[in-house]
């Protein structure tokens, strides 16, 4: 629907328009009181915070195949290449999320080197254009992007497989870019 605002923007300006000129107030809705999910309740008869889903709740990854797209093994084994065709558009958008996602600590051109992994103690961030890492399966990568390792975190909740695989195939034309031309010595 071209020309309609989205629905966040219209809520801004609502709220910017009943509150005379100021955001929101979203400080005082982070603040509120809540109860983790192993955290006792008086609430709840039982005395736990965590509630069983009910009768019939689909869960979430019911319906997705467990296949190469999804998981990026094939056998059990990580898949070597991309399992979808590398468009422009796909690159496009892996680039997009990487900037979100990634380049806070990996840096903006992946060397491992940024704000946040300065401020790090250990190990920084590996360089993503090395040959270390251009040598790894993308399945294997899919898998680190899904599961995280060390201190790297799980982005399964904030990237579905697609954009998992758009960002592989965004870090993979990068290392392309900045590998050496066959038979010279770097």
């Amino acid at each position: 629907m071209s020309g309609t605002p989205s629905i966040p923007l219209v809520l801004v300006l609502l709220g910017m328009s009943i509150g005379c000129g100021r955001p929101p107030d979203f400080e005082r809705m982070r603040r509120q009181p809540r109860l983790d999910p192993y955290e006792a309740s008086r609430v709840f008869s039982d005395g736990t915070a965590m509630r069983v889903p009910p009768q019939g709740t689909v869960p979430h990854a019911a319906g997705t195949s467990s296949g190469p797209l999804t998981t990026g093994l094939e056998r059990g084994s990580p898949i070597r290449d991309l399992p979808l065709p590398i468009t422009p558009d796909l690159v496009v958008l892996g680039q997009h999320h990487y900037e979100i996602f990634c380049a806070v600590c990996h840096g903006a051109e992946g060397s491992g080197r940024a704000v946040m992994s300065a401020n790090m103690p250990g190990v920084p961030p590996p360089s993503l254009p090395a040959a270390r890492m251009a040598a790894y399966p993308a399945g294997d990568l899919f898998q680190l992007i899904t599961h995280g390792k060390n201190r790297m975190p799980s982005y399964e909740w904030a990237l579905p497989p697609a954009d998992r695989w758009a960002v592989i195939a965004y870090l993979q034309q990068r290392q392309q870019a900045s590998a050496p031309p066959p038979g010279s010595a770097r």
